[in-house]
């Protein structure tokens, strides 16, 4: 399963999680390790759909093991896009929440404010 980076709350306010791994933040090298270490893997578990030789080469018994080999690490990294989706969709939630909680509270201090103005107003008229 992917890490995901879930805000922090201070305050009562969330705020943002550094930026860290993630799909969308790494490198195309990052990635392309990342894929490397997925076939080597997948070359153990497979029993054989592939090989790497001595020298690096990769070896499939087919395009269709090279599609699937393919179509696996795809599905991983949407998965876990997925996951960082629905996370980033919750703190846009939280963050609307606050915002509505805050705009109700300066819209109640504003009308006590104007309440109490007009109330001096009128202890100064008598």
């Amino acid at each position: 399963a992917a890490a995901v980076d879930v805000p922090a709350v201070e305050g009562g306010l969330a705020r943002p999680a550094p930026p860290g791994g993630g799909a969308l933040t790494q490198s195309d090298g990052e990635m392309a390790d990342e894929f490397v270490a997925f076939l080597s893997e997948s070359s153990a578990v497979e029993g054989g759909a592939m090989r790497i030789s001595e020298g690096g080469e990769v070896w499939f018994r087919s395009e269709r093991e090279l599609a699937e080999m393919v179509v696996g690490f795809t599905k991983a990294k949407l998965q876990a896009l997925a996951v960082s989706a629905r996370a980033l969709a919750r703190y846009v939630n939280d963050l609307e929440s606050e915002l509505e909680a805050a705009d109700e509270a300066v819209v109640e201090m504003r009308r006590k404010q104007q309440e109490g103005q007009q109330g001096q107003a009128e202890a100064e008229a008598r």
